[in-house]
């Protein structure tokens, strides 16, 4: 359970340690669900990135800067220059604060949903800023008091129903720890004796993650099925690491699912009534046979009328024709065999819809199949397009793949990069490893706006084809190409961007 007292216990006491004297070098988000703090000291540089996702905030721990961009958007300025003084949780909550040698404080509120950051001034009881201003209540929250000796009453502890009324903050399986303990049937002594092994876990013990769900948890217990993944901020951020990569995955595999279980929907529904109509209409009265009833009868049919009843001297039956009363039954006949040279077009039309429709409920089902069976993004029904036979294609400036449906050009070289910019659409979307040096990607839009997953496999093919191609997390620049020029006397491969927009991307989960 990422969300718990112990863990940001740990958490305020590695950084405690890490920032001693460091100062706060630049504070910015790059969107609403991420922010970014850099610090330094003794030429040594730290960076948190607090994550706001799958109802967490988590925390990531870096050494190497994601530099502020140019629209980048600045946080708390106060702080910038000042040095951290003091890093602190609160007894058995879930959240803590550092202070500056400015006497501002940061307040790191980590309840879930309503997890968020706030900067406070000197002697101030609200607020002087707050990063995720959708949570109007924050604005008004007070700085909570530091009551270092907060004392727990484990005596009147005797049932289940207690022991979570008295440590609401425990988690099911730190419940369950003492509970078999027989936390509940023992005197204050014992009691006391328990609480302190759980608390010795909590803060100071191996953490473990559990693989048993998807996204992984983070276990504080560990049990036969978990892995230990170290301790202090190096083991959080690998499991912050792993689970934001697997919730991330899981939902654009959702997305992607839902997106071509939608499409299968609308070709059955297609499909069927294509055939419906194909049916109609090789059961219908032909209409040059409709024509010769009519001219057969034009003397007896009046003028002006909507219909006619005559005998049908095909069948013997009588059958009532539809007509125009604003022109004559000859005219009708006409019309009628006019008709009937396009019905054999008709019919052709209707056929080949079916069978494009049957077509591409093949390809979607299958696609389906292996976005069911994919276990990483790699797997998200990715292939490159076949070479072609035409010896032309091998001197494109770019190689040519397909991701879920969408062609995407990679550069080859800095030239060929340049030529990519010119050769693409202004609505065709751009990616680059943000101030590092890679290859160009470019998305090719269709119609529609291109899916989340096609842009975040994008992006960690840019990873891939960096100089930071080793790291874990690469930062990836993702704009429309419009948004992206050549400026005067710029040296190959060098753009100038009108905008900015960063992703976080997984060169190892690159296709």
């Amino acid at each position: 359970m990422y969300s718990s007292c112990f863990i940001y216990h740990r958490i305020a006491k590695g950084l405690s340690s890490e920032l001693a004297g460091a100062a706060v070098t630049s504070a910015f988000s790059t969107g609403k669900d991420e922010l970014i703090l850099q610090f330094e000291a003794d030429n040594k540089a730290f960076q948190i990135a607090v994550k706001f996702a799958d109802g967490e905030m988590y925390f990531r721990f870096y050494d190497q800067w994601r530099n502020e961009g140019r629209n980048a958007i600045p946080q708390f300025k106060p702080l910038i220059g000042a040095y951290v003084v003091h890093v602190e949780a609160y007894p058995f909550d879930r959240c803590f604060y550092m202070e500056f040698n400015n006497q501002y404080k940061l307040f790191f509120k980590g309840y879930g949903r309503m997890g968020n950051v706030l900067l406070y001034a000197p002697d101030e009881a609200i607020p002087l800023s707050v990063f995720r201003q959708t949570h109007k209540k924050d604005a008004e929250t007070l700085l909570p008091k530091l009551d270092s000796k907060a004392e727990l009453n484990l005596g009147q502890i005797t049932d289940e129903k207690t022991l979570k009324k008295t440590l609401p903050f425990l988690s099911p399986e730190q419940v369950v720890f003492l509970i078999k303990k027989g936390f509940l049937e023992q005197g204050i002594a014992v009691k006391s004796a328990i609480w302190q092994e759980l608390l010795k876990l909590g803060w100071n013990g191996e953490l473990h993650q559990n693989n048993d769900t998807d996204p992984p948890q983070l276990a504080l217990i560990p049990d036969k099925t978990s892995e230990s993944i170290g301790n202090g901020l190096q083991g959080l951020d690998l499991f912050a690491k792993n689970h934001l990569w697997r919730f991330y995955f899981i939902k654009e595999k959702n997305q992607r699912m839902a997106s071509l279980q939608a499409s299968i929907k609308q070709y059955e529904r297609l499909e069927k009534d294509n055939v419906q109509k194909l049916e109609l209409l090789q059961n219908r009265r032909n209409y040059r046979e409709l024509g010769d009833i009519i001219l057969s009868y034009a003397h007896s049919i009046k003028p002006g009328v909507s219909n006619a009843l005559l005998t049908d001297y095909y069948t013997g039956n009588p059958i009532r024709i539809k007509l125009d009363p604003k022109i004559s039954a000859a005219e009708n006949a006409e019309k009628y065999y006019r008709k009937a040279k396009n019905e054999h077009l008709e019919a052709e039309k209707i056929t080949d819809n079916i069978e494009k429709s049957r077509k591409m409920l093949a390809e979607l089902r299958l696609s389906l199949e292996k976005t069911e069976a994919a276990s990483a993004f790699s797997g998200l029904d990715i292939t490159e397009k076949a070479k072609s036979a035409n010896p032309q294609q091998d001197n494109k400036p770019y190689k040519e793949l397909e991701i879920l449906g969408y062609t995407v050009w990679l550069g080859k070289n800095a030239k060929s990069n340049d030529q990519m910019l010119k050769l693409s659409a202004k609505n065709d979307m751009w990616l680059h490893a943000r101030e590092i040096q890679g290859s160009h990607v470019i998305v090719r839009k269709k119609h529609e706006d291109i899916p989340a997953a096609v842009l975040q496999l994008a992006a960690n093919l840019a990873a891939k084809h960096s100089k930071a191609k080793g790291h874990g997390v690469v930062p990836v620049l993702v704009l429309e190409r419009k948004f992206v020029v050549k400026g005067k006397n710029a040296l190959p491969g060098e753009v100038k961007l009108l905008k900015e927009h960063v992703v976080d991307a997984f060169p190892e989960e690159a296709p």
